[in-house]
């Protein structure tokens, strides 16, 4: 059976059963913790902040797989330098299976690499989104994290991905631009996806009672136009390594890990680690297909 009748298949069994093709599958006693990391807008840092938080999370001694969510537009491995044999494209055309396109990254992460400038794969069907999900389910038991790298803006694959994470992260900075534009994809995930709790990150801001204000600011539109709650997942400071590192295709984290920027993101990775604890102990740790199964 080829790919095609393989999506087209475990797609129908999904509509027929109302269950994953896999989920009689024993699971690992504790499950990943998924992230989805978005933004309404390009130029916010968003995946710069992905593959960090993955190195810091790794360095830590936690099994970490990094996913480029904008999948006709690699990011991930042109940011840390990678030039992957196989990605996404060689995935959903049947040619390679998931675990022959992962691919390890620096400190030991792994990486499920985009396609770059294949159009298609930014309106995926719903048979292969539904696919991609149940493909990774089978990798639970590898990881303890699992970072969504989305593309920015609201387009299908955006809001389908970020609806599927137990986590959503929406990156801002402090203008004006990016803050109308988070608003936006919270609005979208809010009223189009269910999804009534998310966190705030604010990047490349000068201190933290910018950032705080920005927080206060979008989480009072919210309060008052969405009924949806936010919360504080902290800020990322201004400073010109990060932007050195972008060009030299470092980790920041790596190269820089003195700087003030680099001890946020720490803040941050202690901030999610301590959910995927809360999570678990409130019995809401699920991986995609049950959270997509109880909308």
């Amino acid at each position: 059976m080829d790919q095609a009748h393989k999506l087209r298949a475990a797609f129908e069994s999904e509509k027929r059963t109302g269950r994953p093709v896999r989920a009689t599958r024993k699971r690992a006693e504790k499950p990943p913790l998924v992230v989805a990391i978005t933004s309404g807008k390009g130029g916010v840092g968003k995946t710069h902040i992905s593959a960090n938080l993955a190195w810091e999370l790794t360095r830590r001694g936690h099994r970490v797989l990094v996913i480029d969510g904008d999948l006709g537009l690699a990011n991930v491995n042109v940011l840390i330098g990678m030039q992957p044999e196989y990605d996404m494209r060689h995935f959903l055309s049947g040619e390679k299976s998931l675990r022959e396109v992962l691919v390890r990254g620096p400190g030991g992460m792994m990486l499920l690499p985009a396609s770059s400038g294949v159009s298609r794969l930014t309106h995926l069907s719903e048979e292969e989104r539904a696919f991609i999900l149940d493909e990774l389910e089978e990798l639970d038991q590898d990881f303890d994290v699992l970072l969504i790298d989305t593309a920015a803006g609201i387009n299908t694959n955006v809001t389908y991905f970020a609806g599927a994470a137990q986590e959503v992260v929406v990156i801002v900075t402090p203008e004006p631009t990016s803050l109308a534009d988070g608003y936006a994809i919270m609005k979208v995930l809010h009223n189009e996806h269910h999804v009534n709790d998310l966190a705030l990150l604010v990047n490349q801001v000068e201190s933290t009672q910018v950032a705080r204000n920005v927080y206060r600011q979008l989480a009072e539109m919210c309060d008052a136009y969405l009924s949806l709650r936010i919360d504080y997942l902290g800020e990322v400071l201004f400073d010109q390594n990060v932007k050195k590192s972008v060009r030299d295709q470092h980790l920041f984290m790596e190269a820089y890990p003195t700087t003030k920027a680099a001890e946020c993101l720490r803040h941050i990775c202690d901030q999610l680690l301590a959910k995927r604890e809360e999570l678990w102990l409130n019995g809401k740790l699920q991986f995609f297909w049950k959270r997509m199964l109880s909308r």
